[in-house]
């Protein structure tokens, strides 16, 4: 997905104010003086979702993220 917004990703950090994007779902470590600022929502826009879409990706992200190690044991149960 982020190979289709790849040449506005600068655009999103500058608006931001921020220096470096990663995915939430793959931090292991954060110092607590590191402020997080999430920029799902600049990157949303780019697609021009509908509502029900927006609905859903909503809901999504207040999900806990699932650790890889149960991701492994998911992915074997179908």
């Amino acid at each position: 997905m982020l190979a289709r917004i790849e040449s506005e990703i600068p655009k999103i950090a500058d608006e931001a104010g921020v220096e470096v994007l990663v995915s939430k779902w793959e931090i292991v470590y954060q110092r607590p003086e590191i402020e997080f600022v999430d920029v799902t929502e600049l990157m949303v826009q780019l697609f021009n979702l509908d509502d029900d879409a927006l609905t859903n990706l909503q809901q999504l992200l207040q999900q806990e993220p699932l650790p890889l190690s149960e991701l492994g044991e998911h992915e074997e149960e179908h």
